[in-house]
C-alpha cells in the first residue's frame, strides 16, 4: 500500500511538471483513453483526445503564466487494490485571462481516481475559487 501511495505522489508531481511546461501530449499520456476531465470553467471533455486537444488550445499570454502554477496532493484514499481516490489542491496566483483587466489568485482542487500500477489518472474533476484584484 505504501508503495502505491508513493507512486501516486510521484505521478502527480509529474502531472504538475508537465502541466507547467505545457507538454500536453506527454501530460495526456497520464490519462486513460476514456477519461473524463471537467475543467475549472465547467467544460467536460470525455476522452484523452478531447482533454489534450482542449488543453493545447491556450493563448500565449496564459502559457507565460504557467510558471506560477502549483499543485499539492492533500489526501489519498484506497478504493480497491491498486486504485486510489486522490485529492489535490492547486494554486495559480496572479492569473490574467486574455483581455481581462484584473488578475486573479486562482485556486481549486482536483478529485481523481488513479491506478498506481498503470501510472494513470482516471476521471479528474475539480472546483475553483478565485480572488480578483486590479492590475
Amino acid at each position: 500500500m505504501h508503495d502505491d501511495i508513493e507512486a501516486i505522489r510521484k505521478l502527480f508531481d509529474r502531472y504538475t511538471e508537465l502541466w507547467v511546461q505545457h507538454e500536453m501530449r506527454e501530460w495526456g499520456e497520464l490519462f486513460t483513453e476514456d477519461c473524463d476531465f471537467i475543467t475549472h470553467r465547467g467544460v467536460w471533455w470525455r476522452s484523452r483526445e478531447e482533454n489534450v486537444r482542449g488543453h493545447k488550445d491556450v493563448p500565449g499570454s496564459v502559457l507565460a503564466q504557467k510558471k506560477n502554477y502549483s499543485q499539492t496532493v492533500v489526501d489519498i484514499q484506497p478504493l480497491t487494490p491498486g486504485v486510489m481516490l486522490v485529492h489535490t489542491e492547486w494554486a495559480w496566483p496572479d492569473h490574467v485571462l486574455p483581455g481581462a483587466a484584473v488578475s486573479e489568485d486562482r485556486r481549486g482542487s482536483h478529485h481523481c481516481g488513479s491506478r498506481a500500477t498503470l501510472g494513470a489518472v482516471v476521471d479528474p474533476s475539480g472546483t475553483e475559487h478565485t480572488t480578483q484584484r486590479a492590475r
